[in-house]
């Protein structure tokens, strides 16, 4: 290619220049640009769903399956990996945010769960969360005397910072954070399976896929994957990707590439727990196990990686929900709600909520977020057989009988007494796999699909 310098100016001489660096740069090492984009936006994704919980529910699964931890693996991976990808595929068909699958529901249904799984996830429970955990496992073990609030002043600034340039956030995430967690986690994976602390002892459940399954089931990744969907779609639109096809394949394939990436991470942590099933007592607690087989493993520079591990597996998280509820309720305010301002706020309330420490916001947080998980799995359903002309009754029969049917549970979590629904709740199909509400959801949907659009046909008729 020939250049006429002397026509340009200097500046679109530097930017010309840019261009060719960047095209050069991406043939020399065989990487399209598409290519390289879904690599960075799936190490993002990774880094937003890979948080805390992520880290210590594999290695306690692991623990308690021993021998029979494939079974146990493959039950995880049924519930979290595969519900993750569900929701990925969902908002991918939809448009890419929550707004356009709760819509199936109702503008006024969406716009509510929405705000509500956002202030969940986001300032009122989930980061402050977050942030409390790296104070309490990551830094607190090697500087015992750190402060609780000068510890999370750094994190909420640090995150301020990070996610203050919307156009940048997966970019930052994909390209500097997240090597730094994944070299962290194989370096006590790949030293686990290399030089292995234990021998695999007898399951101590009688069932392994069906631990494995409610384990899963519980890290709640599905809400994640709806509610990063609209971020996604901002980076990509930043990025060129203006059709509409061309984002629900981005979306898929780096969707994909972040979920595999997490299978083999499962994997990894569920094989060195099965290691020590017979080298700690049954009582141990999730984040001590994995701390004690950390140590187990890298010896003296066990806290140090923990610590690293820790810390940038919650900020990475914490960062990608900070970032996707400024994205949330910039959107649904048309513009009203400034993005900066709404992520700065977010942090400061995060920041006072954090300190209240890990077990109080637990105790709150654990039952709201399982109380609107069924109805947020019902969607992803719904929006998967979309295409098979399911109408808005469909949607609403089974949103709002997960929802109701997740109640009790919520109401037994905070001590209301709720008479003999317990009893039966326990009685419907796939209570162990703790999903009871889905075969009534879908029974009621159906019946609703069936009786009120055959009226609406016939009110137009």
């Amino acid at each position: 290619m020939t250049v006429k310098y002397h026509t340009f100016g200097r500046r679109k001489i530097g930017h010309l220049r840019r261009k060719q660096v960047r095209h050069w740069g991406d043939k020399k090492f065989g990487m399209k640009k598409s290519t390289k984009d879904i690599f960075i936006i799936g190490l993002a994704l990774f880094a937003m769903f890979f948080g805390a919980g992520n880290l210590i529910f594999p290695p306690m699964l692991g623990f308690k399956t021993g021998e029979s931890w494939v079974t146990g693996a493959i039950g995880f991976m049924i519930s979290d990996i595969g519900l993750s990808l569900m929701g990925i595929v969902a908002v991918a068909i939809l448009g890419g945010g929550f707004t356009a699958l709760g819509n199936k529901v109702g503008p006024r249904y969406s716009k509510i769960l929405g705000t509500t799984i956002m202030l969940t996830l986001g300032p009122l429970l989930v980061i402050p969360r977050i942030a409390a955990v790296v104070h309490e496992m990551g830094i607190a073990p090697i500087f015992s005397n750190a402060s609780m609030w000068l510890v999370t002043g750094i994190y909420f600034t640090t995150t301020i910072f990070v996610v203050i340039d919307q156009k940048r956030v997966v970019d930052k995430l994909g390209r500097w954070l997240t090597p730094i967690l994944l070299l962290s986690l194989f370096s006590i994976i790949i030293a686990g399976i290399m030089f292995p602390i234990g021998t695999p002892a007898t399951a101590k459940i009688p069932n392994a896929f069906t631990l494995g399954f409610t384990e899963g089931y519980q890290t709640v990744n599905a809400l994640a994957a709806v509610i990063f969907g609209r971020m996604i779609l901002f980076t990509l639109v930043a990025k060129g990707y203006v059709d509409k096809a061309a984002q629900l394949r981005m979306t898929i394939k780096a969707g994909a590439f972040a979920i595999g990436l997490i299978a083999i991470i499962y994997g990894g942590l569920i094989v060195i727990g099965s290691q020590a099933s017979a080298m700690f007592p049954e009582d141990i607690t999730q984040t001590s196990l994995f701390v004690c087989i950390t140590n187990s493993i890298l010896g003296s520079w066990g806290k140090i990686i923990v610590a690293i591990t820790i810390v940038f597996a919650c900020f990475t998280s914490a960062a990608g929900l900070t970032a996707t509820a400024g994205t949330y309720f910039q959107h649904i305010s048309k513009g009203k709600i400034d993005y900066r301002i709404s992520v700065i706020v977010m942090s400061v309330i995060s920041f006072f909520i954090a300190n209240l420490g890990v077990q109080k916001i637990i105790a709150i947080s654990t039952p709201i977020i399982m109380t609107i998980y069924p109805p947020v799995i019902m969607l992803i359903i719904c929006a998967l057989i979309d295409k098979l002309g399911i109408s808005k009754y469909f949607y609403r029969g089974a949103v709002h009988t997960a929802l109701i049917l997740s109640i009790p549970d919520l109401l037994l979590n905070f001590n209301v007494p709720v008479g003999g629904i317990v009893e039966f709740m326990n009685s419907l199909p796939l209570a162990s796999y703790k999903i009871e509400w889905l075969i009534p959801s879908l029974l009621i949907a159906i019946v609703m699909h069936i009786a009120f659009n055959k009226k609406e046909v016939k009110i137009k008729a």
